[in-house]
């Protein structure tokens, strides 16, 4: 079966679900988004308004910031800090269609890897070379 066609199946799947079960990463996402909104870079990690705090990695860190700026467009009350969960339709689906996208990028690139012709394989390959030599 075609990689895009299980993508696409995946996200109508994700789709239907979308109005049901919300766990507690809900919550944790909501409010990550909220920290690297709302607060300076040095406060990301010590802020403990909620019991969810910013505990992965950095570059995860910046990944929830880029996300938080279309989610000011969508509902920018899902980015104010507060000790409760916050829950809008609109943030259910702002979450919901940004797992779904992200998804979606290794997928891509592993669709792409996958049609990969023997000539552009040899270019890849020679690219990286050149690369490691000059390093």
């Amino acid at each position: 079966m075609d990689t895009l066609v299980l993508v696409v199946v995946g996200c109508c799947l994700k789709m239907l679900l979308l109005p049901t079960y919300l766990s507690t990463d809900f919550d944790v996402h909501r409010n990550w988004l909220a920290i690297t909104h709302s607060l300076p870079i040095s406060r990301w990690y010590s802020e403990a308004t909620s019991e969810w705090t910013l505990d992965y990695p950095p570059l995860f860190a910046w990944f929830e910031w880029l996300l938080s700026w279309p989610a000011s467009l969508v509902d920018p009350q899902m980015l104010q800090l507060t000790p409760e969960p916050y829950r809008s339709d609109a943030t259910i689906w702002y979450q919901r269609s940004t797992v779904m996208a992200t998804d979606s990028i290794p997928v891509s690139y592993t669709h792409l890897r996958a049609h990969e012709t023997p000539e552009h394989l040899v270019c890849r390959l020679l690219l990286e070379k050149k690369k490691k030599n000059q390093i």
